[in-house]
């Protein structure tokens, strides 16, 4: 072989190699400035006549969201893609709605007719009643969103937040909901859907004081998740779902809880759940269909069945919360400790409704809680049994004059009366009658309580399987 022919062909190796590496170096480089171009372009390529730097004096909340194609509700935070050479329609908008568009590449777009250009990260002002959609004339994908202007009462406290924050956080262990912004989410459940799936470690979601109307959902796989309030009064989750609203069927009740639990090993401390449906029948607040999970200075307010505990053989403890409701507003079928809780009737009717299952060994303990009432209730049975097998303990409860002399009440259903478990301990109060309980109840002799410790109930036998130890 030549020598000149094989030093041509180095040189040519050389050169491609040299490509190569300006080649990646280029592309960590393009990477590092599209993240912060995406945080960079909410103000200045976007909307910079408004103040981000009073985002958070906003009295209003929130003024502006990201909304997914065809949605705008709010609560969609991903991209809208359009395929090389496609077009598509963009969300629709009521008349009077203002909103942008911001293009992640280059893009045909139409406004009123007129045919525009952009490239990358260019936004676009679409006033009212305009007729608007995008075409891509690359030959990549296209991705766009549209951040839509919502009502004000300030201009000058407009907010608005960048894709980067958006769609994911700085700390996927440890995130923060704010309601004016500030934080890594606007709504607990964005917050949930980037949190990852089985994690091995816990992942910290702290949730600044506002009232976030909304459903949440924590799925099975969302495992050691904490929901943390900053403060019980003022840190509220709420929606209004009930029975009839739902409408699919007898089983609609389960499908009308404002928080829904599933996901493992769950804490929740310092918040207000609420179903504000009122008295229409079923309407769950909160349901826990989860196991080792943990709620701490938290309210659930309601009327019939606030509280849903469910799962079999499941653990639940409740310490230093508010429950209130009408009818059976804490039922279920999960072991489920309250300590030092507060139950407050708001009709008469039933507080328990236990669905134990025949052989799981504990149902419903309340340990040093208080039994109140509303204004002009002055009948409510202790429980009452969904299923046949119900158990539900009540050990040295403050009661008040409300609770009926009777205490339990067998739901027309003779047989539970020799299958549930219903029985008290050491009760104060006015509501603490024992002489005229039930026949069928029991009240607990001075030895049994030593089975009713937490270690017991929780069956843990050394220091790793206590859980509830938070």
């Amino acid at each position: 072989m030549n020598y000149f022919s094989i030093k041509k062909k180095l040189k040519l190796l050389l050169i491609l190699l040299c490509s190569f590496v300006v080649t990646i170096i280029s592309a960590q480089q393009n990477k590092k400035g599209l993240r912060e171009q995406k945080k960079a372009f909410d103000i200045d390529s976007c909307i910079n006549q408004f103040d981000l730097s009073k985002a958070e004096s906003t009295k209003t909340g929130y003024l502006y969201w990201f909304v997914d194609k065809g949605f705008i509700d709010g609560r969609t935070l991903k991209m809208s893609v359009v395929k090389p050479h496609q077009a598509t329609h963009a969300p629709h908008a009521h008349a009077e709605d203002e909103f942008f568009f911001v293009l992640d590449g280059t893009a045909a777009f139409h406004l009123n007719g007129e045919t525009k250009t952009g490239g990358a990260y260019t936004s676009f002002y679409c006033p009212p009643n305009s007729i608007h959609g995008i075409s891509n004339a690359g030959n990549t994908e296209l991705k766009y969103l549209v951040i839509k202007k919502y009502a004000q009462t300030e201009k000058q406290n407009d907010t608005l937040l960048g894709i980067d924050e958006a769609i994911s956080p700085k700390d996927p262990y440890n995130m923060i909901v704010a309601k004016d912004g500030s934080g890594d989410f606007l709504s607990i459940q964005d917050a949930v859907n980037a949190a990852k799936a089985f994690p091995y470690q816990r992942v910290l979601i702290t949730i600044k004081n506002g009232v976030y109307n909304e459903k949440v959902h924590i799925y099975s796989w969302n495992t050691h998740i904490s929901l943390i309030g900053e403060s019980k009064e003022h840190t509220i989750i709420t929606f209004d779902d009930y029975f009839d609203k739902i409408n699919l069927g007898r089983n609609s009740t389960f499908h009308t809880s404002t928080v829904l639990v599933e996901g493992n090993d769950f804490i929740a401390k310092n918040l207000t759940i609420e179903n504000t449906s009122g008295p229409v029948g079923q309407a769950v607040a909160l349901s826990v269909n989860a196991n080792r999970s943990y709620f701490e200075n938290c309210a659930f307010l309601g009327f019939q069945d606030t509280l849903y505990t469910a799962g079999e053989g499941f653990e639940q403890y409740f310490k230093n919360c508010y429950i209130e409701g009408s009818t059976d507003f804490i039922f279920g079928e999960a072991t489920a400790l309250f300590e030092s809780c507060d139950i407050h009737s708001k009709s008469n009717s039933y507080i328990t409704a236990a669905s134990t299952p025949k052989n799981q060994e504990f149902g419903y303990v309340f340990k040093n809680c208080t039994l109140t009432a509303g204004e002009n209730v002055t009948d409510v049975y202790l429980g009452r049994p969904w299923r046949l097998y119900a158990q539900t303990v009540f050990m040295d409860c403050d009661m008040g004059s409300h609770i009926n002399p009777e205490g339990w009440y067998n739901w027309s259903k003779k047989e539970a009366e020799t299958t549930t478990f219903y029985a008290e301990y050491n009760c104060s109060g006015e509501g603490y009658k024992p002489k005229s309980r039930v026949a069928w109840s029991h009240q607990l002799k001075k030895t049994e309580p030593e089975k009713y410790t937490i270690e017991t109930i929780f069956k843990s036998k050394n220091d790793t399987e206590k859980w509830y130890q938070k």
